[in-house]
């Protein structure tokens, strides 16, 4: 059925499709600035040079536009939010079934888009018979770790969009699509992702440095995993804060570079050491194995050494602190890659109180992921309250079991609080004893 309606829009992709003699018409009505609207100059997306743009808003009943040519744009509940840049004076306008159009801006507003100001362009689509409902449009998520303050583009089926906090959405039809994240100073990260009708499409992305050590691929019995390198330096272990007495005193540490597993042990990995699955939560092989006590996860460490003749081991507390802080490319964040846990952990508020699949948030400056929540991980250290203010200031590892007799945990676990879930809370058990929010990371020295 033919019909005609209104909408606000920027600019959208033009449809690679063959048109009839009656497709739909574009035909701008008009443009404004809306001076109460602050939404542009609250807005933190910026373009290529770091500033900021301008906003316009567009009011569209359902999804199916697609945008080229601008800096990001949002779906919201009723339309969307289009940026681009400051000064621009022309862009192009399509909807599916609709021909292509040039915008001039000048004509219809009197003048350029001037960031960060909010704007409102509204067209008329007449002699449309294309459902963009039919289209099936999915919004594609993508997360990539680690936040730079530097532009961060992905780019995927003709669209480029600049990230922003680490996250940035792509509307497309289903169908297979090569996608590209690239960052100045970073190795580009690519792939082939196909979109599924009615399915979640998020892609958890980790960029690394141009020139830094490449990550180590390990294969136990058929499964494989990943190790990141993580370079040796000094960091501020612990915190002076009064009301944790066990972080005190914050105190320098020199450690010496290592490898640390990109996510926590999975369940499919302790299958493929073990045979079997001791998972409270076993609802799939990329879920974290839990329910272990630290003899377990030694026993598990020494088969797994045996299978693939490497030297792994658990993180000593100095060490899984500085690989949750960044290492040398920390942040001094809250929690491990963010100081808002919502971003990179499952803990009691959002969890659901069960585990999450690993690399379900984003990753740390490392590239690892659910070092702040999902499950506590064991570390080699015997627990003791009063440990730093006599430890090593090289390499420290206590020893000693002391009246305790309780091994060190770290991170947060899918029950924890925000409070127990950051880098420098210190936790202890028994290592006889197991919980389903109790599991490990693994780490492996590197080689002389």
């Amino acid at each position: 059925m033919k019909r005609s309606f209104q909408l606000s829009a920027l600019f959208l992709l033009a449809a690679s499709v063959t048109l009839s003699a009656d497709a739909g018409k574009i035909v701008p009505v008009s443009m404004k600035m809306l001076e109460s609207d602050m939404s542009g100059q609250l807005s933190k997306v910026r373009d290529h040079m770091g500033r900021q743009c301008a906003l316009v808003k567009v009011n569209i009943p359902y999804k199916g536009a697609i945008f080229n040519g601008i800096i990001k744009d949002e779906y919201m509940a009723s339309g969307y939010n289009v940026f681009i840049e400051d000064g621009n004076k022309y862009f192009k306008i399509s909807f599916p079934g609709c021909e292509e159009i040039m915008i001039n801006v000048p004509e219809l507003l009197g003048d350029r888009l001037t960031a960060p100001r909010t704007y409102e362009l509204t067209i008329d689509i007449s002699q449309l018979e294309y459902d963009p409902a039919s289209e099936g449009v999915q919004a594609v998520i993508f997360n990539v770790s680690p936040v730079l303050e530097q532009p961060v583009y992905v780019e995927m089926d003709g669209q480029r969009s600049l990230l922003t906090d680490g996250v940035a959405k792509l509307s497309v039809v289903p169908g297979k699509y090569v996608y590209k994240v690239t960052a100045d100073g970073y190795n580009p990260v690519s792939g082939t992702l196909e979109v599924k009708s009615g399915e979640p499409n998020t892609l958890n992305l980790s960029l690394r440095q141009i020139g830094s050590s490449e990550l180590l691929v390990i294969d136990a019995g058929g499964y494989r995993f990943n190790m990141i390198p993580v370079a040796g330096g000094a960091f501020t272990m612990g915190a002076d804060d009064a009301q944790f007495n066990r972080e005190k005193p914050a105190h320098s540490v020199q450690l010496d570079g290592f490898y640390m597993g990109e996510t926590e042990v999975t369940q499919g990995l302790w299958k493929a050491v073990m045979g079997a699955n001791p998972s409270v939560f076993a609802h799939g092989d990329d879920y974290p194995v839990e329910n272990v006590s630290w003899e377990d996860c030694n026993n598990f460490i020494m088969r797994l050494n045996k299978m693939t003749g490497r030297n792994f081991r658990f993180p000593t507390e100095a060490e899984w602190e500085y690989a949750a802080k960044g290492g040398t490319h920390g942040t001094d964040n809250t929690y491990a890659g963010s100081d808002n846990l919502e971003r990179v952990g499952w803990y009691a508020d959002n969890s659901g109180a069960t585990t999450h699949p690993v690399r379900a948030k984003l990753a740390n400056e490392l590239g690892l992921y659910d070092m702040s929540g999902n499950v506590w991980e064991w570390c080699s250290d015997w627990f003791d309250t009063n440990y730093y203010k006599h430890s090593p200031s090289v390499n420290p590892l206590n020893t000693s079991p002391g009246q305790s007799a309780h091994r060190v945990y770290r991170g947060g676990g899918w029950n924890s609080t925000t409070r127990d879930s950051r880098v420098t809370g210190r936790h202890d058990f028994k290592p006889t004893l197991r919980h389903s929010s109790l599991g490990l990371r693994l780490l492996l020295p590197v080689e002389p």
